[in-house]
């Protein structure tokens, strides 16, 4: 990492968690939510008919839903890079990848999600999970993530929306109460109405899913599936 990149990485997220605290949540408070991507991750390698390819994870934390996925039945034929813009959070994520015996599979690196250190049209899958309200430039991230993907390949994005169901925030918070991390900030999430209009502004809405459960734990987001160009 260059000098003086750390005020500018400080910008991409506006909420910051230790690694240890990040990892104590995550393993915890959002197992369904894993599961629920390592089904639809699952889904779009059945629909595409192929389960090889590169998975970019753009802001992986500590990299624990990488090592899951790369156990998974589904998904163990895919390689894995996973990105994010703190050293804490690479340095754990390697640790971990190591311990579990996956440095072959899975790698870690430092990356900015506004300028991804990939290659175009490199990946089979794109996900972001619970980071796209934190970027400095959500626009810009989105556009990089679409950048990235292969033709036959998808973007999958999952967020807390700001327009969620009242019920479902509050369970959530509840889960997150639990582990000491501070309480869902409403303001600073997208609503379902900004989430179309970011689509729109980055010129994906042809190629582009946005769904948003209305009922039930999974109303507390929305997804937007962005398919690759098609050649």
């Amino acid at each position: 990492m260059s000098e003086g990149s750390v005020p500018k990485m400080e910008e991409d997220l506006a909420v910051r968690y230790s690694a240890s605290k990040y990892d104590e949540y995550t393993a915890n408070a959002v197992r369904h939510f894993d599961d629920a991507l390592v089904w639809r991750l699952g889904e779009i390698l059945s629909e595409r008919g192929d389960s090889t390819g590169t998975l970019v994870d753009v802001g992986t934390g500590t990299a624990q839903f990488l090592i899951r996925a790369a156990r998974e039945p589904e998904l163990e034929q895919l390689q894995f890079i996973g990105l994010d813009s703190f050293d804490d959070m690479v340095d754990e994520a390697n640790r971990a990848v190591a311990e579990a015996g996956l440095s072959s599979q899975v790698e870690v690196r430092f990356g900015d999600a506004h300028e991804l250190p990939v290659p175009d049209a490199c990946a089979a899958l794109v996900i972001s999970r619970s980071t796209l309200h934190h970027f400095r430039d959500p626009l810009e991230a989105v556009k990089e993530m679409a950048r990235v993907v292969a033709p036959d390949g998808m973007v999958v994005i999952h967020d807390v929306r700001r327009d969620a169901h009242p019920d479902a925030r509050a369970a959530f918070n509840a889960e997150r109460e639990k582990y000491g991390v501070p309480e869902s900030i409403v303001e600073e999430k997208l609503s379902l109405a900004d989430a179309r209009a970011l689509i729109e502004a980055a010129g994906l809405t042809d190629r582009t899913v946005i769904t948003a459960p209305e009922d039930g734990p999974f109303a507390l987001g929305f997804e937007i599936a962005i398919r690759g160009v098609q050649q």
